[in-house]
């Protein structure tokens, strides 16, 4: 199958569809695993006998298993993204903090630092798992794509209005080459080729599918080596349905 007909395949909204690409994806991760598990016991016992060309394949094996493991887990995050709703009522800002919390290690390291504007009162009636896995998902980007040149800084605004909540995630990474910003939100679409920045945002697929799923609309814009600043618009729900 194709790039672009698996694309089209998953972006099919049939509880049987969904099912299928979550199954087929965790079911991929055992074969997966066997591979990896030889070619690192390949590398453990017998790296003193192999020239540095063989060295290099089987770098080059560990690398790739762990690519698409990667890979498997963003197909699976896709799939339970399309999910039935399971709404709640709750506070933003406390979702906030306890992802800026469970984040803290991964910030503390990139000497990051994480600017939360919500009122604390703001409460919200919408699918709080999916919204946990769309924030941690920006949040998770704007640590990895991070400038050289500029200590990280995300900024998370909440704000209401009479129909919606409104959100932005803003950073000043490396930013997107505005040719790319179209296809950002596509499934394995790429914004990103040095090889300085491993990977791609492949969760904006996953992020655009949550929004949308509970009505709502996202975008992105950037400036290269700027800033990247994703903001997306969830309606108010006067039921818990």
């Amino acid at each position: 199958m194709k790039k672009t007909e698996l694309a089209e395949f998953t972006n099919i909204d049939q509880p049987e569809t969904v099912d299928i690409v979550y199954k087929a994806a965790h079911d991929l991760k055992g074969p997966l695993r066997t591979i990896k598990s030889f070619a690192q016991l390949l590398d453990n016992s017998m790296s003193d006998r192999f020239t540095q060309d063989e060295k290099g394949l089987v770098g080059f094996i560990m690398e790739a298993t762990e690519n698409l493991e990667n890979l498997i887990v963003k197909m699976i995050d896709f799939s339970k993204a399309g999910l039935p709703l399971n709404i709640s009522e709750f506070k933003i800002d406390n979702l906030l903090q306890m992802l800026v919390l469970k984040n803290a290690k991964l910030i503390e390291e990139k000497n990051a630092s994480v600017i939360i504007l919500c009122d604390e009162s703001l409460m919200m009636r919408a699918d709080k798992n999916k919204l946990n896995i769309l924030l941690e998902n920006l949040i998770s980007n704007s640590l990895k794509f991070v400038s050289k040149s500029n200590p990280p800084e995300i900024k998370i605004k909440v704000a209401e209005d009479e129909n919606n909540v409104n959100f932005s995630v803003l950073d000043n990474g490396i930013g997107i080459d505005e040719h790319k910003l179209t296809i950002a939100f596509e499934l394995f679409e790429r914004v990103h080729t040095t090889t300085d920045y491993k990977g791609a945002r492949t969760s904006l697929a996953t992020c655009k599918r949550i929004v949308e799923m509970q009505g709502g609309s996202i975008r992105i814009q950037s400036e290269l080596g700027k800033y990247t600043e994703v903001n997306f618009t969830i309606p108010k729900r006067t039921e818990l349905y």
